[in-house]
């Protein structure tokens, strides 16, 4: 059998890609943002918080579903926070697309940190 084969959708499913999107969270100044699918694939529009209580600011990989397609167009909107004062600073850091359950590897040898 084709891998290709078994891997495709079946009638009236759609392929589908998953989008992570490397953040950087903290407890400063840093706000919400809405993430839509806005041409051609689609998603579920979903409010990503990079505002967190702990006292640091750190590096956040969050992960969305899409519908496969040759255009894809999302659209990253800071939100009016709901923190007072209003929080609007909101960075990315990277953008990656993979299949649907792909593991993503950090890249980061941690055996001579004392880390398992």
């Amino acid at each position: 059998s084709d891998a290709h084969a078994a891997a495709a959708p079946g009638p009236g499913e759609l392929r589908a890609a998953d989008v992570s999107l490397a953040v950087v969270r903290s407890w400063h100044e840093y706000g919400e943002a809405l993430i839509e699918c806005v041409e051609g694939c689609r998603c579920q529009p979903s409010v990503l918080d990079a505002a967190w209580g702990n006292p640091s600011t750190q590096s956040y990989i969050s992960t969305f579903r899409v519908t496969e397609h040759e255009r894809c167009v999302v659209r990253l909107t800071v939100q009016p926070s709901r923190y007072d004062p209003p929080r609007t600073k909101f960075e990315v850091r990277a953008l990656l697309v993979s299949p649907p359950g792909a593991v993503l590897s950090t890249g980061v040898n941690v055996k001579g940190h004392g880390l398992r």
